[in-house]
């Protein structure tokens, strides 16, 4: 058995971290430096050109402006010697001021068009969800919260230029397991987090570094050995999903009993249209709060079936009609959204 450290990645970025940091704090005061000598530099000319050729304060910065922005009109023009050297030096700062912009706005524009094509740019969304590790069970997961409109962060440590294709998607290249990359996706204001790489280990410490960086976050972990279900919930994992041994008993009811397969797979398949599973949490002010599971059954005719009702006591499957329902219950529906676009509960 793999043994996994959840504590060696804690420290090692934190010098990294410092100087990056403090790189951004030097670069945002440099262009506020530069930002304050321009100005000064405008008002302090203005006033020595306008003293030097005798002009008005005004007539001062109206030509500084129209020397430092190369328009020269023409009509206001320096005679004596001190006046032109006032404009020379005005000249030189206007070209050097003016390129020095264009470059940075340029280098603005190309810096974020490459930084989202090549992953490197930092998310600004909120209420996502995050998906760490690409592969063919995430991106199933991933087309299906497309479907519903939600915003998504993919987060990866290779580079996939096929994410941009699906609407919603904003990718991140980096570890999933690095503290630097989840804070680079906003992992503060997101809705929930699906880690869903492929070897368990790596699933194992990022869900405990996600749950260390945030306590409260909901956690979908993918977990292929039953051995490591345990230390995933030990290591913050709100829900545990096996792709491995789901798969694999469906291979054997195929076999034994092809119809619930089929009818398994028409009810999860994102792609296909027809029945679905949905989940429904009972609050004070919903329908069915207060209600037996027998009314409830009326209430819903052919709209929907009851599978289940999960409560404080666990999963209650194809439950009683004179149970209860209460505050805090989930109820476990199928329907079919082509027939029925709501159901009130």
């Amino acid at each position: 058995m793999t043994k996994i450290d959840l504590t060696s990645y804690r420290d090692d970025k934190k010098d990294s971290y410092f100087w990056h940091t403090l790189y951004n704090k030097l670069t945002s005061n440099m262009y506020a430096v530069i930002l304050t000598v321009v100005i000064l530099f405008v008002f302090l000319w203005s006033f020595v050109f306008s003293r030097i050729e005798g002009l008005s304060y005004f007539d001062g910065i109206y030509w500084i402006f129209t020397t430092m922005t190369t328009v020269g009109y023409g009509d206001i023009s320096p005679k004596l010697i001190m006046g032109k050297l006032v404009a020379m030096t005005t000249m030189l700062a206007g070209i050097s001021v003016l390129g020095y912009l264009m470059s940075r706005t340029m280098d603005m524009v190309v810096d974020a068009n490459l930084k989202g094509v090549f992953g490197l740019k930092k998310a600004k969304t909120k209420k996502h969800v995050i998906v760490c590790g690409w592969n063919k069970v995430s991106e199933t997961a991933v087309r299906q919260l497309s479907e519903e409109h939600e915003n998504i962060i993919v987060i990866d440590s290779e580079l996939h230029p096929e994410l941009k294709q699906i609407p919603g998607v904003h990718f991140i290249v980096g570890d999933p397991k690095s503290p630097e990359t989840l804070t680079k996706a906003n992992l503060d204001e997101t809705k929930f987090v699906i880690v869903a790489m492929e070897d368990d280990s790596d699933v194992l410490l990022s869900t405990h570094i996600i749950r260390e960086l945030n306590p409260t976050v909901e956690i979908v972990a993918r977990i292929d050995q039953h051995r490591h279900v345990k230390i995933a919930q030990k290591a913050g994992a709100t829900h545990i999903v096996s792709p491995a041994s789901i798969g694999g008993n469906l291979l054997v009811e195929a076999a034994i009993n092809p119809s619930v397969v089929k009818w398994v797979m028409e009810a999860t398949a994102y792609e296909q249209e027809g029945i679905e599973l949905m989940e429904y949490d009972v609050t004070a002010s919903s329908w069915s709060n207060g209600k037996t599971v027998g009314k409830l059954r009326d209430k819903l005719g052919h709209k929907a079936i009851l599978l289940s009702v999960n409560s404080d006591k666990g999963h209650d499957t194809l439950p009683e009609d004179t149970y209860k329902i209460k505050t805090g219950d989930s109820l476990i529906l199928v329907i079919n959204p082509a027939k029925y676009k709501t159901i009130d509960l």
